[in-house]
């Protein structure tokens, strides 16, 4: 079960009016708009984080680190599935080819929709990130250590 629940998601302004009204939009159930959307991005991030981490981190856990993870799991779906939606959003408006203009500048709500669902994921990024602490931009970071029979000397 994902970390981020439905009602977060609707608590951040999305309505089913702007998807064309899916009856299932809010339901909190396998088959629900949002939900189904959830349970994808869950399958995605326990990708990113292993199983282990991903079912340690609880709202509830006995120690600090997994309550931790639990904070930013659950902010990566939840940015994630903002930033899908705002694709989701960008495809509904375009399907419906709603452009508007503002006298003879064309006004194109699809520009914003773009930034805000790449804002969104790199928020998820980094949220990941924290937990991982590697990567998921697809760059890569490296470290060397050296190691020998004498002591540390200071």
């Amino acid at each position: 079960m994902p970390k981020a629940l439905v009602d977060d998601i609707l608590k951040m302004g999305f309505d089913a009016k702007q998807f064309g009204n899916p009856d299932d939009f809010d339901l909190d159930s396998e088959g629900g708009y949002v939900y189904d959307i959830l349970t994808t991005i869950e399958s995605m991030v326990r990708i990113d984080m292993g199983n282990a981490v991903y079912d340690a981190a609880l709202s509830d856990a006995a120690n600090d680190s997994d309550k931790r993870n639990y904070i930013y799991i659950r902010s990566a779906e939840q940015y994630y599935c903002l930033a899908t939606l705002w694709q989701r959003r960008i495809q509904f408006v375009d399907q419906n080819a709603i452009v508007q203009r503002s006298g003879d500048i064309p006004v194109n709500p699809q520009k914003n929709y773009e930034r805000l669902e790449q804002t969104y994921i790199k928020r998820a990024e980094e949220q990941i990130s924290a937990v991982s602490g590697g990567t998921v931009d697809g760059s890569f970071s490296m470290g060397v250590v050296e190691s020998g029979h004498f002591g540390a000397t200071a």
